[in-house]
């Protein structure tokens, strides 16, 4: 490949909401533009609902499986169930999930969420 050929190096983020079913259709999609267009790096910043079992299980399948290329995956730290005393239902509490760690992607990543 020339010079001219070489696509510049591009960095995503996709930040998928915490409820089942989003990560793994990310990750999918993910998978699929790293291998068509490979100057593509994609991190996928993985939020775990608090007493979520099944969900943290299948995120962390995920991220163990090594057939990602050009995908990385950054786990949040979990957060206590505790913390959230007003939650009426698991998309209130996914939404109050990803308030909370707007700061941090903003803090550590230097991009706002909206």
């Amino acid at each position: 490949m020339t010079m001219a050929m070489q696509k510049e190096k591009v960095e995503l983020f996709f930040i998928p909401s915490p409820l089942m079913g989003h990560v793994g259709q990310l990750v999918e999609l993910a998978n699929l533009m790293a291998t068509r267009f490979h100057h593509l790096t994609i991190n996928i910043l993985i939020m775990q609902l608090p007493n979520d079992p099944i969900g943290t299980n299948y995120t962390n399948s995920l991220v163990a499986s090594d057939h990602h290329n050009h995908t990385k995956f950054i786990q949040f730290p979990p957060m206590d169930l505790d913390s959230f005393p007003n939650y009426l239902n698991a998309g209130i509490l996914a939404d109050a999930v990803i308030e909370r760690h707007k700061p941090i992607c903003q803090g550590t990543y230097g991009f706002v969420v909206r």
